[in-house]
């Protein structure tokens, strides 16, 4: 199921639970539910278990050189720059050519997304609900 539904379906229970969790007392009080602070609520939520995670960013950079018309002396300090400034450094030995690589990876790994965000989605439904409980039972 596409994650912008899961959110819109998760909306909707809780637009729907308020209601039904306020009268649930047993005094058919439905006004209980308007007194709320739903902003305060998502304020702390989102501190402690934080948001859902959308994006992450793969930058990659790869160089190949030819090594055939260099001295022995360039192709020395070809490769002590290249073993500086990229992760991977391969020679061919056949072919002559160097090639060079590096990435860099900023956020949650693919196939660990799904499990970090349903980790999350659980934290807030849980956080959200007991403050939530907390809220009606002050009144």
């Amino acid at each position: 199921m596409d994650m912008c539904i899961k959110i819109l379906l998760s909306s909707a229970l809780i637009a729907f639970a308020l209601p039904v969790i306020a009268t649930s007392n047993g005094n058919n009080e439905s006004s209980s539910y308007k007194n709320i602070n739903l902003g305060k609520v998502s304020n702390v939520v989102d501190s402690i278990c934080g948001k859902l995670l959308t994006k992450g960013s793969l930058q990659s950079t790869s160089v190949n050189y030819s090594l055939d018309d260099l001295s022995d002396k360039q192709k020395s300090e070809l490769l002590k720059v290249l073993n500086e400034r990229f992760d991977n450094v391969q020679i061919n030995k056949t072919t002559g050519i160097v090639d060079a690589s590096s990435s860099k990876f900023t956020g949650v790994k693919q196939e660990e997304l799904a499990k970090v965000n349903q980790t999350i989605r659980d934290c807030r439904k849980e956080v959200g609900l007991d403050l939530i409980k907390k809220q009606l039972t002050k009144e």
